[in-house]
């Protein structure tokens, strides 16, 4: 690794821990959690045979509302850092320090990184206070798993953190298309609001086509029936999402660098 993208790592990794953003976006990803599941939590406070963290994992998922909170939540960490930079002419200064290149990398990294590290951080504390009330899991609380499989061998932490890192890379997934998408766009509150455009926008055009299951990365986030019809081995399902997600994030990396590319030799 270059020095440059090295210093341009560490200058964007201590912004990102040091901005109030990261640490908002860990709480609203706790408030939304609960919110999604209060009644739930509410209704069986007292009924040790189906209230478990388990359940209430698995139940938050049909309350569509709230992934739209999610999807906006999850670019405030880091995905306005172009922007920024832009407008506080920080942009053009960065340059003169490093190679596009570099700073384009290291803005994705730590864009990726900071979504991902909001929602499992979100998703550790909504879901760990739960467990000190309920039990991780019981017999009554059985209801369809993402990993049915890890479930069934009795491997419960496992199961959470596939299930967890599953949802967390398809949110750093919106965290990097919005970065990439911010380039031509100028308006703050435009660029918040670009991921849940591009999911309704991206949901009618695979409704519209009849497009595979393999298109829908919305659904591929927390349903893992389309990689157990080519394994049933829930690890390599773990990592096959973890991978789609992966080679999604690299798109929008390429596309970040060319459009920033494009623009920047445009206006020189």
């Amino acid at each position: 690794m270059k020095k440059s993208t090295k210093r341009a790592l560490s200058t964007d990794f201590r912004r990102l821990f040091c901005s109030k953003e990261l640490y908002l976006t860990i709480v609203g990803i706790v408030a939304v959690c609960w919110l999604s599941i209060w009644e739930e939590v509410k209704n069986l406070w007292y009924d040790e045979q189906i209230g478990s963290v388990y359940y209430f994992i698995n139940v938050r998922k049909g309350i569509g509302a709230f992934f739209l909170v999610f999807t906006v939540l999850c670019v405030l960490p880091f995905s306005l850092c172009y922007y920024d930079d832009r407008r506080h002419g920080y942009f053009e200064y960065a340059l003169r320090r490093t190679s596009l290149r570099s700073y384009c990398c290291s803005k994705m990294v730590v864009a990726v990184t900071g979504a991902f590290l909001a929602v499992m951080a979100g998703y550790i504390i909504a879901f760990g206070v739960l467990a000190l009330r309920f039990p991780l899991i019981t017999e009554g609380s059985a209801v369809n798993a993402s990993y049915p499989d890890i479930v069934g061998a009795g491997h419960i932490i496992l199961y959470f953190i596939f299930n967890f890192t599953s949802e967390a890379i398809g949110y750093a997934f919106l965290a990097a298309f919005t970065l990439m998408a911010s380039v031509f766009i100028q308006n703050k509150f435009v660029i918040i609001s670009v991921p849940m455009i591009f999911y309704y926008l991206y949901t009618a055009v695979c409704y519209l086509l009849n497009l595979p299951l393999l298109f829908y990365w919305q659904t591929l986030m927390s349903n893992t029936y389309f990689f157990y019809q080519l394994t049933d081995n829930g690890v390599l399902v773990w990592l096959l999402t973890l991978l789609y997600f992966g080679v999604l994030i690299l798109f929008c990396s390429e596309g970040f660098y060319r459009g920033l590319k494009r623009i920047w030799y445009e206006d020189n």
